[in-house]
C-alpha cells in the first residue's frame, strides 16, 4: 500500500521512527524526525495525526525538562484537535 500512496503513509512511518529514536536515547534524530512528521501531516492534510505528532513531540520536550517547547506544541496539538472535531479529547486532555 506505501508504494502506491507514499504521501498516505510518510508521516505515520516518521512518527514511528521518532518514537524509536526516543526510546534509544537517540535524541537529536527523535527531534529531527518528530518535526519531519508534523511537517508531512501538515503537507497533506492530516490535521489528526498533525495534532499526535505535536502532542508525542510535547511530551519528548516535556521528559526533556523542556517545558517552554512543550507547551507550544502541546498548545499547537490543541489547536490541530480542534480544528479536527475531538472535542471530547480536548476536554479529557485539558481534564474537565
Amino acid at each position: 500500500w506505501a508504494k502506491h500512496s507514499e504521501w498516505n503513509f510518510e508521516n505515520k512511518l516518521l512518527l514511528l521512527e521518532a518514537e524509536s529514536h526516543f526510546s534509544n536515547y537517540e535524541y537529536e534524530s527523535a527531534e529531527t524526525t518528530y518535526l519531519a512528521s508534523i511537517d508531512s501531516a501538515r503537507r497533506h492534510k492530516f490535521v489528526h495525526e498533525e495534532g499526535l505528532a505535536m502532542d508525542l513531540l510535547a511530551s519528548f520536550y516535556n521528559v526533556r525538562g523542556k517545558v517552554e517547547p512543550a507547551n507550544s506544541y502541546l498548545e499547537g496539538a490543541y489547536s490541530c484537535y480542534e480544528k479536527w472535531g475531538a472535542f471530547g479529547l480536548l476536554k479529557h486532555l485539558r481534564g474537565y
